[in-house]
């Protein structure tokens, strides 16, 4: 091919496609920095890289499930752990080369949003909600460590924009839609139990909405069926082998949620929609404070706690109600929008396109009522794409207006600058502690962190091969497994004192614990064991004691 030939066809290129690629380069940057040190490395990730060891090295078979769901002993399908078994054997058997299933997925998921939302939104709109995905803080986190929900927002896109697909009035890709609708339901319900329930149901919904339009034919139906059967070949063939043993543990699943649920319906209601308005925001800010799901709309609770503080009390107390008033504003403004779009609409393919969010948003919250209790921000990555169609409707409507006093690119361009610049301000914040290496703590095991740990603990054990250590509860549940898990890369085990081999006194160990305010120092005794040095790293201590 010439040189001519290549250039003609540079110039063939679509303009956003050259945006899309600088946006994706920016996302897999925040994405893949310092992937290593700073993947996230808890017990459940220890667990799950555990599995996948010992199936690469010969020493256990890979397990016929996938991870529990939640506290049932209803397992989810095996996909994902078949998933970051491929991982370790194409780029290695390690905690971050597990992980980059997430990794790569959580990448598509950019162009993935782009393509789902030009469904609605022209070309510009899209581009600029893409570029925000690409630096938003929830995205970039649930990137950075392996975990059955974390490839959600891609196959949610994927099985939507497929639903979408077989709507549309043409024939053509018709069967690529069925593929993806699929292939997306059927990895989906294998990623989180609220998916078993949501994407059926939806899938259900447009299968009648179809009907109605007598726009789904029977080959439709069939190669969405195939494909989604293919996809949970492992769940179907175990249910088949146990008589159903699985699939029956999840209506008693359910029924013992039910029965162990104290809030009232409408006070479960109300958290599922506070929760959700507050993750609306959050996702597309990423600064809103998202300790506590729906905690931020209990005002007596949030003024009480870390709010209205002597000093500058009245700075903190007006910002929390604007951060307030903006997140409600902000949620059901949108939905107002959304609805109204929807009235409005006359092009058939955008209201399909509003119907089908909203439907599949009124099924989530559905859904998600039962489990209130143990409602996390991080649930809502089932509904990641809400906000972003929320935002687009706002800034639709702001430019419906011309924004008479400002021309609107110019406008344009300010609320894109301002938007992108609070989110990577946000994202070069949350950075420092990973920078400083103190972002382990007692909520995070960080894997660079905890590596370090270990080799101090390895380095300066009595024991051959052997590291005894104890600690502060929740210190010693957050760790002992990551800890065990790198030791045995290098030879070594980490275990409790006293758990599998026998203790004697004289002997050192150690015992990790968080930073205080009076921290314990050389001499003391921690039930009873002197204290003969200690180690900080960052947030975490470890002391070596010598057993009494």
């Amino acid at each position: 091919m010439t040189n001519k030939a290549i250039v003609s066809r540079i110039r063939a290129v679509p303009k956003y496609f050259w945006v899309l690629l600088a946006i994706m380069i920016v996302g897999v940057f925040c994405r893949t920095y310092q992937f290593h040190d700073w993947l996230r490395f808890s017990p459940d990730e220890a667990r799950d890289a555990t599995y996948i060891s010992d199936a690469i090295t010969g020493k256990a078979p890979l397990p016929a499930l996938g991870p529990q769901a939640g506290n049932t002993q209803f397992y989810l399908g095996p996909l994902y752990y078949q998933a970051e078994y491929v991982s370790a054997l194409v780029f290695g058997n390690a905690p971050d080369k597990i992980a980059y299933f997430d990794l790569i997925f959580s990448i598509l998921s950019i162009p993935m949003l782009f393509l789902f939302l030009r469904k609605y939104f022209s070309v510009r709109m899209s581009l600029f909600l893409s570029a925000l995905l690409s630096v938003s803080l929830f995205a970039i986190q649930i990137s950075r460590f392996a975990s059955n929900p974390n490839t959600i927002p891609f196959f949610t896109l994927l099985f939507l924009y497929g639903l979408l697909g077989l709507a549309d009035n043409g024939k053509a890709g018709k069967y690529r839609s069925a593929i993806s609708v699929g292939v997306g339901m059927g990895v989906g319900i294998q990623l989180h139990t609220l998916l078993f329930l949501i994407m059926p149901l939806t899938a259900v919904g447009m299968c009648v909405y179809l009907l109605v339009k007598k726009n789904l034919t029977w080959q439709i139906f069939v190669v969405v069926l195939s494909f989604f059967l293919l996809m949970n070949y492992g769940q179907i063939s175990y249910e088949l082998r146990t008589g159903g043993a699985n699939s029956s543990q999840l209506f008693r699943g359910a029924g013992s949620e039910s029965s162990v649920q104290g809030n009232t319906l409408l006070r479960n209601i109300s958290l599922i929609t506070s929760c959700q308005m507050q993750a609306n925001t959050h996702i597309i800010f990423s600064a809103i404070n998202v300790q506590e799901c729906g905690g931020m709309f209990n005002i007596a609770k949030s003024f009480k706690i870390n709010r209205l503080v002597p000093a500058g009390a009245t700075v903190n107390g007006v910002l929390f109600i604007a951060e307030m008033i903006a997140t409600l504003l902000f949620s059901i403004g949108g939905y107002v929008l959304a609805i109204r779009a929807l009235r409005k609409e006359p092009r058939e393919e955008k209201r399909t396109f509003l119907g089908l969010i909203l439907f599949y948003n009124f099924i989530s919250f559905i859904v998600l009522v039962p489990v209130a209790s143990q409602i996390e921000v991080r649930y809502f990555s089932i509904l990641f794409f809400i906000p972003f169609i929320l935002l687009g409707l706002w800034l639709d409507t702001c430019a419906g207006k011309k924004m008479k006093a400002i021309r609107l690119g110019a406008a344009d361009v300010l609320v894109m600058v301002m938007f992108l610049f609070v989110n990577v301000s946000v994202l070069i914040v949350s950075a420092r502690p990973y920078v400083d290496k103190s972002a382990s703590s007692v909520d995070d095991s960080i894997l660079g962190e905890a590596e370090s740990m270990v080799a101090f603990l390895i380095a300066n054990t009595d024991s051959l091969g052997t590291v005894h250590i104890d600690g502060s509860t929740m210190y010693l549940k957050r760790f002992l497994k990551p800890f065990d898990y790198i030791a045995k890369r290098s030879g070594s085990v980490v275990v409790r004192p006293g758990n599998k081999e026998p203790f004697v006194s004289g002997t050192r160990f150690f015992y990790i614990d968080g930073i205080k305010s009076r921290p314990y120092m050389i001499g003391d005794k921690v039930d009873g064991n002197a204290i003969l040095g200690y180690e900080r790293f960052g947030r975490i201590m470890i002391y070596t004691l010598m057993k009494k």
